[in-house]
């Protein structure tokens, strides 16, 4: 079990109020509609929402491309708020500036 601070709380809300607008959006009726949407368990997204597991970055940012979000939104969630290494940061800070168009 992940230990619940301020930042992760951040983090799941996010992930919870992605999945309840990709529901709506996608027009799917349950959680387990969802999970097989995502590919991932029913258990799988549960965890998620629960924060007792952490989404693959490439998922989140796959399930917010679908709502429309720009890869850059996701992405600064996952590097503010999911606790992940610093070489994994440093990652996602190169996307970041790819996606926004810097070299």
């Amino acid at each position: 079990m992940l230990h619940m601070d301020n930042s992760l709380n951040i983090y799941v809300e996010f992930i919870n109020n992605v999945f309840d607008e990709a529901k709506l959006k996608l027009n799917l009726s349950s959680d387990s509609a969802l999970a097989d949407w995502l590919g991932v368990t029913r258990m799988g997204v549960s965890q998620y929402r629960a924060g007792s597991r952490l989404m693959s970055d490439w998922l989140l940012i796959r399930l917010c491309s679908q709502l429309g979000y720009p890869p850059s939104k996701a992405l600064s969630i996952i590097l503010k708020h999911k606790p992940i290494k610093e070489e994994a940061k440093e990652g996602i800070r190169i996307m970041m500036d790819l996606v926004k168009g810097k070299k």
